[in-house]
């Protein structure tokens, strides 16, 4: 249903958060794909969007941990995305926003 609305709000705790590397990266590819180069003029941004991605136009990826390191596993996958946006262009920067949250305590 992610794709059937305009802002999708994705909030994960701990390793709860697996099925949303899935589904980040679906958003991701599908985007990828929507701006690979036209066939005829090489232009990124001649192809129209799929209509499986006309709605969804921000996504907000909520992932709260007790600590650090319980972050590593999935921060290159992360780490990938956002680099992505960077290179796609103006259009996608905004469109992924990562917001991390360690509640632990460290130890004395």
């Amino acid at each position: 249903r992610i794709f059937s609305v305009t802002h999708a709000v994705l909030v994960g705790a701990g390793i709860g958060v697996t099925p949303f590397a899935s589904i980040l990266q679906s958003v991701m590819m599908r985007y990828r794909a929507a701006k690979a180069p036209c066939p005829y003029c090489q232009v990124p941004s001649c192809l129209a969007l799929p209509s499986t991605l006309r709605k969804l136009r921000k996504v907000d990826f909520v992932w709260v941990n007790r600590d650090i390191g319980s972050f590593e596993w999935f921060l290159e996958v992360l780490a990938d995305l956002e680099s992505e946006q960077r290179v796609i262009g103006a259009a996608m920067e905004t469109f992924l926003s990562l917001h991390l949250y360690k509640t632990g305590v460290a130890p004395l």
